[in-house]
Parts: structure tokens; sequence; C-alpha cells
């Protein structure tokens, strides 16, 4: 890709960091200093609108230039990690996974190369039950605490999985950024879901708490309809967004490149990686989780995790670059 590294200062924070570093106590600061995609000068009528990766057989969709607004609307709750609302521009086409990777093509991955997860490391993942949320001993991957098939997405992989996965498959692919992600989901659309702006037709777009969950976990607040699912659903069975994408709520946390700030003050305007690509700490999660409540499956919806963290309630998506 045709790339350029410069030092992103939105506030002049050279300054900050001299004082950090004097005191020691820049603790767990991402670098801000960022590589920004440069505008494709390639023909877009010449890409395809869609590919399958030929080892993993994952399918692609061609996501073209354009701007939209990143962030909660004003008629979403006051959610101040989603504030404030501002325009990002996409001046770089990209593919992007039309599904999450599923249990079958990770497992395709891990008896290829041997890979153990974070989560088989360390003995343990986080997860909810339908009671409590914390960490569990004997959850990965394999074992995420409910049943699953082979075409669910796949989850208790951490950030760290996700990055190894996207390195089996070739130079070209990664996971997106939150900009890439947010502007994939929403579609076109400036709604707070993007089917719309209300919850009747979320069994029929997401995978979230409904009545399904409700048999099971006694006090959830559930939606009115049931898609048959507690847990996980498969890839694919419900309806997919504008541009035909599915699972972008619900279903399962997807990981994102971009290191988590607790607001969008000070975001670039770009799609680029807020945050140093391949770094540590605290990374963003888009899309909410099967446990989710279907007021909470809106596009805007932000989560984050600490790099090498693991819970089953957190896949991933794929990005493949796009060269001139």
């Amino acid at each position: 890709m045709n790339f350029k590294r410069v030092k992103y200062n939105p506030e002049k924070i050279i300054p900050v960091l001299i004082v950090c570093l004097l005191l020691s106590s820049c603790g767990e600061r991402e670098s801000e200093d960022r590589i920004i995609p440069q505008p494709y000068k390639g023909n877009l009528d010449r890409l395809a609108s869609d590919l399958r990766e030929a080892r993993s057989g994952m399918e692609f969709i061609l996501v073209k230039p354009g701007e939209f607004m990143m962030g909660s609307g004003e008629a979403e709750a006051d959610r101040p990690a989603e504030h404030p609302r501002h325009r990002v521009t996409i001046n770089r086409p990209y593919y992007l996974g039309k599904y999450e990777v599923t249990v079958d093509q990770f497992q395709a991955f891990v008896e290829d190369v041997g890979y153990r997860t974070d989560a088989e490391e360390r003995g343990k993942a986080s997860g909810w039950d339908g009671r409590r949320w914390g960490k569990k001993r004997g959850v990965n991957w394999k074992n995420p605490g409910f049943d699953q098939e082979t075409d669910h997405p796949v989850v208790c992989v951490s950030l760290n999985d996700g990055r190894a996965f996207c390195r089996w498959l070739g130079d070209e692919y990664r996971l997106p950024s939150e900009a890439e992600w947010e502007y994939a989901a929403r579609a076109g659309t400036d709604s707070a879901f993007y089917w719309g702006t209300g919850l009747e037709e979320v069994c029929r777009y997401a995978n979230g708490g409904d009545l399904s969950a409700g048999r099971i976990f006694d006090g959830w607040n559930t939606s009115a309809c049931d898609d048959g699912y507690a847990w996980t659903a498969p890839a694919g069975c419900y309806l997919p967004n504008r541009w035909g994408f599915y699972n972008m709520a619900g279903n399962a946390w997807e990981w994102c490149e971009d290191a988590w700030h607790g607001s969008f003050a000070g975001a670039p305007p770009d799609q680029g990686v807020w945050g140093e690509i391949g770094g540590g700490g605290r990374r963003v999660l888009k899309g909410g989780a099967w446990y989710f409540e279907p007021r909470d499956l809106r596009v805007a919806a932000r989560n984050s995790h600490r790099a090498y963290e693991a819970t089953n309630g957190a896949g991933f998506r794929v990005l493949r670059d796009i060269s001139e």
C-alpha cells in the first residue's frame, strides 16, 4: 500500500510527552506515530466487487471510498466514549470479510501452524455465563463454555490471535481500524442501528439477548422476538446490512487495531489506525455480542480489552488491503 508516516499531533502533545518522560509516568500511553493511508490512485472500476481467499475459503466484499459521521448521533443516549461525533474520510478502498471468522476457519489455521492461543497459554479466558462475568479456567476457543458448531464465529480469541491468523493468510491481510469497521457496518446509513432506528426487527439482523436467552437466563432484559439462539449463531444466518455484511451487530465482538481512547476528542479524520499499529495496551472492539441487550447493539457501541485478553463474546473479522 501507499502509506506516508507522519507525526500525528492534534493537541500539541510534545510538551506532555516530555513531562511524562521526565517523570517516568507515561504508563501505557500509546504512541501517536501513525501511518496515514494515502488516496488510492488506481481504477476503482477494475476492482472486483467480491473475492474469495483460496486457503480459508473466506469471502470478502469491496468497500469503496467515501465519507461518514463516526460516533453516536443526537438521538442516542449520552455515551462519552462515543463522542464527539466527527466526519471521517475513507480515501482508500479495501476488502472486508463478509462474515466473522468461523470456528472451522480458525481451526484450519491452528492445525496448519500448530498455533496455541493466548487463552490456551494462560489456561483461562473471561466469559459471561448468564449470571456473572469473570475469568474461567479451561475456557478457550475449543471450549468457550457453551456448544458451538463449526460455522459459528470463533470466540475466546485475543487481538494477538487475530493478528496471527491474518499473518497466516498473507501480508495484505490485517484487522480493520475502528473507522474502517464502522464505515462498513453503517453501509451508508446514519441511524443508531444499521437496519433503522427501532428494535422491532432486531432478531432479523442481529444475535443479541432475546427470548431464547430469556428462557435460559432469568431476569435478562431481552427483546420480544426469538431467533432460536441463546449463545452464538451461525455466520450469515441473519439479514445482512445494505452492503452485504453479516453479523456486524451482536453474535461476537470484533477486534480492531486502534488503541483505546476514552472519547473521540482528537480522533483522526481518516481511516488509519488511531495508535501505533501492532501495539499493545487496550484495543478497541466493535459490534456487541450474543449477550447484549438489544438496545445496545448500536453501530457506535465500543468496548476495549488488552491485546492478550480473550473472552467468550469476542472474535474478529479480517480486512484485505488493496495495492495500486
